[in-house]
């Protein structure tokens, strides 16, 4: 039984020098969905008799299920670089899909990610799957789709998809860049309305998130220092749909999909993709710590928390014991660990005399919060805010 199926090409990626590296949608999700603990099959389509690219594949796709259907070839890019403009060519497509041929369990994963790198996923078939799912989370990325090619060598330019209004409403959500659409913004408008959710990537400046149409969550970017952007947007929406699912929060969702993306940027390769703990990680630089020199007249420490089954009372047992700990340092007014009754969410309140008073705290909050095992106890990452006397 797998928890995340992933459909679409693997590709070979031509570089400068002429070898070629491992790409495509479904190569850099499958990864991010196993480093989140999911258990990952994997449905692609690549040449017989590749030895070499068989390897590559077996050494970059470890503990991840694989579905390789034979073609006479597998699909292959090539990015032609003039100045800063960049032409894409398709020279061989390894021919489409058959998702008749999926195992049945396989067809009920809880999450099922549609990411056609090539047009390879026919729409009759795609229709099918999603019309017979019996729950679970089926999301897009229509990368694939938006693109067509000419037979004379293979120069790839944008096309509109013309079966999108037909497949996104069974889908739950659609993940895209703004640069996908960037030669017609009106298909990214039709996407936003045909599909329950639509989460657009803005780069380095985080994502928008939309509901039914209308802006749900506007996440900033996090910082990061890019290396290589490659592969960055398909880990977005793997971490987004995992969290998606495992939560049901979009904020959080988004949140969580914005740090695993800036932590793949910085990096080359396949060993871009991060773990959960290295997106924590980078969620609590900026959420839990949010240490930065401002003033302030009082200072609210908000952390929102949504415990497992069975972690409640551990939670809270750190929680008091932090409290304890901060209970000794002057500027504290008052604090408390409380529990919404109706979802079981706990909340963790501090109310400061000011910013001050509280980073003076943090020296000796560190440590219990290294050792505190938030990614066992929660369900999602710690949603915080920081509030300011207005």
């Amino acid at each position: 039984m797998i928890d995340y199926l992933v459909i679409g090409h693997i590709s070979k990626d031509i570089l400068p020098d002429g070898d070629y590296r491992l790409g495509g949608t479904v190569l850099y999700a499958a990864l991010a969905a196993r480093n989140l603990g999911k258990r990952v099959g994997l449905l692609t389509r690549t040449a017989t008799g590749d030895a070499e690219f068989d390897r590559r594949l077996r050494e970059a796709l470890p503990g991840i299920e694989v579905i390789k259907q034979p073609g006479a070839a597998t699909t292959t890019f090539e990015n032609v670089y003039d100045g800063s403009s960049r032409q894409q060519y398709l020279h061989a497509w390894a021919w489409p899909l058959n998702l008749k041929l999926l195992p049945a369990s396989w067809r009920q994963a809880p999450i099922i990610h549609l990411a056609p790198v090539a047009r390879e996923i026919a729409e009759a078939e795609a229709i099918a799957l999603l019309q017979e799912r019996q729950g679970g989370l089926c999301g897009i990325t229509p990368q694939g789709w938006l693109r067509e090619w000419r037979d004379d060598g293979g120069k790839v330019f944008f096309h509109p998809w013309e079966a999108a209004a037909q497949i996104l409403p069974l889908a739950h959500a659609i993940i895209f860049s703004e640069e996908d659409v960037a030669a017609a913004p009106e298909v990214g408008a039709e996407f936003i309305r045909l599909t329950p959710t639509a989460a657009v990537t803005l780069g380095e400046r985080g994502a928008v998130i939309h509901q039914h149409g209308s802006v749900a969550v506007e996440q900033p970017g996090f910082k990061a220092n890019q290396v290589d952007p490659t592969g960055a947007g398909d880990v977005f929406a793997a971490a987004f749909l995992c969290a998606l699912h495992d939560s049901g929060d979009l904020a959080a969702a988004a949140r969580f999909a914005c740090a695993a993306g800036a932590l793949t940027v910085e990096q080359a390769g396949l060993a871009s993709v991060p773990t959960r703990a290295q997106i924590i990680k980078r969620l609590n630089e900026r959420a839990e710590l949010c240490i930065k020199v401002k003033e302030a007249i009082m200072f609210v420490r908000i952390g929102i928390h949504h415990p497992r089954e069975g972690k409640e009372q551990i939670l809270i047992d750190a929680m008091d014991h932090i409290a304890e700990v901060i209970k000794g340092y002057g500027g504290l007014q008052q604090v408390y660990s409380l529990r919404d009754e109706r979802n079981g969410t706990i909340i963790g309140l501090a109310i400061w005399d000011s910013w001050e008073a509280f980073a003076a705290s943090v020296p000796a909050i560190l440590p219990l919060l290294e050792e505190a095992d938030f990614e066992d106890w929660l369900t999602t990452p710690i949603e915080a805010y920081d509030l300011d006397e207005v």
